[in-house]
């Protein structure tokens, strides 16, 4: 080797293992200050025109229901994150259960995407400093054109945010899942 291009190439060297080691340290943080965002219910769901199941928590669709669940999320972590969206899969227009969603903390939902649009979602553009707890209120309401057989639905890990720490995205769910249960198949029922 020239002893020119040695000093050249010890450069390339240290500057390759400086951006390498930088991008470990963004990677690891962001996800590091994603996961330690906490998403969980806060009670059963409140409801009028319906009631709930023995168990507590399955709800019992019907028309004219409501029922609100509130939702805390959580840093645990030590660094402020970013809650960009809510997301409530397969309660978004486009779904055919028989329960949508009607508000997501005071707002209109809408389509996930332009490709989805049977999960409900909502911009949150919420600030969560660490160690700081935040409420978020669903509103679920009865679809009068849904699918949904007799007997109970699960939608798990119910409902999901997108979190975000230094420009990077993450999605982080509850652990309770979302169960309806209807006693016959919805009268209104219009196959998507």
């Amino acid at each position: 080797m020239n002893r020119r291009a040695a000093p050249a190439v010890m450069v390339l060297v240290a500057a390759v293992l400086v951006v390498g080691l930088g991008s470990g340290v963004w990677v690891w943080g962001s996800s590091r200050a994603i996961s330690d965002v906490e998403v969980a219910w806060r009670g059963a769901p409140e409801c009028t025109g319906t009631r709930l199941e023995k168990d507590h928590h399955t709800i019992r669709a019907q028309p004219g229901m409501a029922c609100v669940i509130t939702v805390e999320v959580h840093n645990t972590g030590r660094r402020g994150v970013q809650l960009d969206s809510a997301v409530l899969p397969y309660l978004g227009p486009g779904g055919g259960a028989v329960v949508r969603a009607g508000e997501i903390d005071g707002r209109t939902p809408i389509a996930a995407s332009v490709a989805d649009d049977i999960d409900a979602r909502v911009e949150l553009d919420h600030h969560l400093d660490a160690g700081e707890t935040w409420t978020l209120r669903t509103l679920v309401v009865f679809r009068a054109d849904g699918c949904t057989d007799a007997g109970a639905v699960t939608f798990y890990e119910w409902p999901a945010l997108v979190v975000r720490s230094w420009g990077r995205d993450g999605t982080v769910a509850s652990p309770q899942d979302l169960v309806v249960s209807r006693e016959r198949q919805n009268p209104g029922c219009r196959m998507r």
